[in-house]
């Protein structure tokens, strides 16, 4: 019964490590996952994925390219997608 109870709680404090790793991780991620809350804040980050002058213009461009964004069942945000096709353009890797 001891050696179960030893088990136990090794797995409960193995789980505590592990949400504790997590949180941390996802905290991490936020400070480089491309967002409306980073861009907003960070016009330096938009001219550097982007090459628009700050968040306004990229927010200008958006709301022209989606006047109405519906983001149900998309893996990217509107305004995510619309990052994604500035910095490939940016890259200039669009197709032959």
């Amino acid at each position: 019964m001891c050696t179960k109870w030893k088990e136990n709680n090794e797995i409960k404090n193995e789980t505590e490590e592990l949400r504790k790793k997590n949180l941390e991780l996802n905290k991490q991620l936020e400070g480089v996952k491309i967002s409306q809350q980073t861009l907003k804040s960070n016009d330096i980050m938009v001219k550097y994925y982007n090459g628009l002058d700050n968040y306004f213009t990229l927010l200008r461009i958006f709301n022209l390219a989606f006047p109405n964004p519906h983001d149900d069942k998309a893996s990217l945000t509107s305004l995510q997608q619309l990052c994604a096709v500035s910095m490939k353009l940016r890259l200039g890797l669009g197709d032959p």
